[in-house]
This record gives structure tokens, C-alpha cells and sequence, in this order.
């Protein structure tokens, strides 16, 4: 038997004692199943849903390139067809056919992966008849790190999406919410540095699980050095107290899952499970399989028009 996260054998990242865990990606990226629609002119031609990725940083040629291959091969994986990726200067733009704008959010977005150790928790009320007055609301569980106490305490999960530790380096400290309520209650987290990342992950695939009532899954596998850290990450945390004992996992700045360690997982695969729909799971799968060498900021959609359309 395999060592674990919670109370459940096998080598599973799930939720804590805590009612439900969550493990969803953001809206946008969920809602891109069923048909693309696409306006076709008296040529043949359709029109093409685009998005450009500019490199945050400077990049190489090597490293534009790699990153365009591995943009189509997320494309290949979600059965996205007819991708074309076009390089120029430091920016790739990635089109497909017809009223593909989900679909490709999905492809291009960041595909970040971290584990944090959690140092603070507390809840956010999400549900409209929430009372701000019950004691148990603002309910804190550890301690935030002095830099960020100030921050951490006057946190409002309606901001979420001004929240700048999104795009925190992994070797700091960051800020973090969750990405969904878990039973109309959306937590807030301080959490440590970065002690495991995606860059050691060598596979990814979405699972369905034939058996318990865990529904789709992502089952990752990290490189010999991914496995040793997480190993030794797994040992130091389970001899913690609640909530030090916990282990964030943040997907592209949001906590999917913040299950608790009981002993050190030594076996190099890692099963992340939840509220999965399928094709959050495999665009989930998608974008850690095939990961980006570089940042990237992406624009908003965009339409092109067919190429043989009139003005």
C-alpha cells in the first residue's frame, strides 16, 4: 500500500477533513466542450479564433519554438484540429477554426504547477446570506508570515482577481484562494515557498476512477529529483500541527486542493482527485504534460476573418 495523503490509502491529493474538496480549474477554461461554430465563405475559407502568447520575459528562438510544439501537442491532446501556431518576434499567436475561443484558453493557458506548504488558512463567505457577524467566519487557522500578516487579514475574496501574488515567484511567500467554494465557503491561504514544482513532472493523463466515488482524476509522475522532494516535503509536513501539515496545490495561482500529509510519499506518482468534470481533468492533464519553457502573457480573443471574405 502506498503511502497517503487524508485518511484514504493510495497515493491521492484530496481535500481535508473539511467538507468537500474542490478541485476545478478556472470557469473560462471549463466551458469550451460542444461544437465550434465557423462562418464559411463561397472559397471554403472559415473564419479562425486567435489568442497571442508574448514572452514575459527574453526569449530564445529555441525556446519559442519549443514552446509552439508543445501548444500543438495540448491542442492534439483536447482533439483540437487544424492548430497553427505562427512565431514573430517574441510572440506566438495559436489559431484554430471556427468559434474555438474556449477550447483555446484551455491550449494556452500558463499550466503552472506548485506545491506549497500551507502556513495560514481562513474562510471567505461566499454565499449571499452569509453573516458576517457569526463568529465562525472569520476563523484563522496558523500563522502568516510577518510580511504578510497586514495583507493576509484584510483580504477579501471578491478581489481575488486583482490579487497580485498570482504571479508570485515560487521562492517567496505568496497569498493565495482558493479556486472554488467548498460548500459556499471559499478559503484564503498563506502559504510557504514553493518546495516541489511542475518542472519535474515527466507525465500527466486525466483517469476516470472505476472504483470509489472519486470520478475523474489527474495522475501526475515526477523525474528522480521531483520525487526526492517530494518525499522529503511530504516527511517534514506530516510531523506538523493542522494546518502545517498541509499541502497546497496551486495550479496558475489558485489552490485546487489543500490536502493534509500523514506520512512521507516516497513513490514518485501523485493522484490529484475531486469535483473533476472530464474536460477539466484532461485540460488539466493537458497543459502539465506538455508544459511551457518560458512566461507568457496572453491577449484576449480574437475573430480573423476567412481569408476569402469581402471587407
Amino acid at each position: 500500500m502506498h503511502p497517503s495523503f487524508g485518511r484514504r490509502p493510495g497515493t491521492v491529493l484530496r481535500g481535508t477533513t473539511r467538507p468537500a474538496a474542490v478541485l476545478l480549474v478556472l470557469a473560462a477554461v471549463t466551458a469550451c466542450s460542444g461544437q465550434d461554430t465557423a462562418k464559411t465563405t463561397a472559397t471554403g475559407d472559415t473564419t479562425r479564433t486567435a489568442i497571442t502568447l508574448t514572452a514575459a520575459t527574453t526569449a530564445t528562438k529555441e525556446n519559442l519554438e519549443r514552446s509552439a510544439s508543445q501548444l500543438r501537442a495540448r491542442a492534439a491532446a483536447l482533439g483540437l484540429t487544424d492548430v497553427r501556431t505562427t512565431i514573430q518576434g517574441s510572440t506566438i499567436t495559436v489559431t484554430a477554426p471556427g468559434d474555438a475561443g474556449g477550447r483555446l484558453t484551455a491550449v494556452t493557458r500558463p499550466g503552472q504547477l506548485l506545491f506549497r506548504p500551507v502556513l495560514a488558512l481562513a474562510p471567505c463567505p461566499t454565499a449571499p446570506e452569509a453573516d458576517p457577524s457569526d463568529p465562525t467566519d472569520p476563523l484563522l487557522q496558523g500563522t502568516a508570515p510577518p510580511e504578510l500578516a497586514a495583507r493576509f487579514a484584510a483580504l477579501d475574496c471578491a478581489e481575488d482577481r486583482n490579487l497580485p501574488d498570482l504571479q508570485a515567484a515560487a521562492s517567496v511567500p505568496a497569498l493565495a484562494f482558493g479556486a472554488a467554494a467548498e460548500h459556499d465557503v471559499r478559503y484564503k491561504f498563506a502559504l510557504g515557498p514553493a518546495s516541489v514544482n511542475g518542472a519535474d513532472i515527466v507525465g500527466a493523463e486525466a483517469a476516470f476512477a472505476e472504483q470509489g466515488t472519486d470520478g475523474w482524476q489527474v495522475r501526475l509522475s515526477f523525474n528522480p529529483a521531483g520525487t526526492k522532494d517530494f518525499a522529503d516535503s511530504t516527511g517534514r509536513l506530516a510531523a506538523l500541527p493542522s494546518p502545517g501539515n498541509e499541502f497546497a496545490i496551486v495550479v496558475d495561482g489558485e489552490v485546487v486542493s489543500h490536502p493534509y500529509v500523514r506520512e512521507a510519499l516516497t513513490g514518485g506518482e501523485v493522484v490529484i482527485s475531486g469535483s473533476f468534470t472530464r474536460e477539466a481533468a484532461e485540460q488539466l492533464a493537458s497543459a502539465l504534460a506538455h508544459q511551457l519553457p518560458i512566461e507568457f502573457q496572453r491577449s484576449a480573443v480574437t475573430t480573423l476573418p476567412p481569408v476569402g471574405a469581402t471587407p
